[in-house]
């Protein structure tokens, strides 16, 4: 038995609440300004307890220097800054301006989730990030240790 059309459009809206966070996480680093976060106690409480730099540490800083157009500092920040900010910015728009596409009242999770089935470029691309992710984080924190 299907669900109530009530029920379906809950559980949609309730899924859209990513795409909602990520949109305000994009224009937080647009609206901030990339000198003040570089004043800015580091938060990290992975960093606090081993003096390591975790694998998220600088991302933030990164997205926020991208933002304005200084990938020098992003990329020094965090080398994945301006890569996760793009992706994250590029699938956005695509979700937003593919709307003919898509079926009515699809949620964007579920526009990834399709995305992740049916493209296999999408997963090996996400692989392929993943690893890259971790084996840098990993010889950064080898180094840094």
């Amino acid at each position: 038995m299907p669900f109530p059309r009530q029920a379906v459009g809950r559980m949609a809206a309730r899924l859209d609440v990513f795409h909602l966070v990520a949109w305000i996480a994009i224009l937080a680093v647009v609206a901030l300004d990339p000198a003040y976060l570089g004043q800015t106690t580091n938060l990290c409480a992975f960093r606090f307890v081993t003096g390591v730099d975790c694998p998220g540490c600088g991302l933030v800083r990164s997205w926020c220097a991208t933002a304005h157009g200084h990938l020098g500092d992003a990329f020094a920040l965090h080398l994945f800054g301006p890569a996760t900010f793009a992706g994250l910015l590029v699938t956005l728009l695509a979700f937003r301006f593919t709307r003919a596409s898509r079926p009515a009242g699809e949620s964007f999770e579920t526009w990834i989730a399709r995305s992740w089935r049916d493209h296999a470029w999408v997963r090996v691309t996400a692989f392929g990030g993943a690893v890259a992710w971790v084996g840098w984080a990993g010889l950064r924190m080898w180094g840094a240790a």
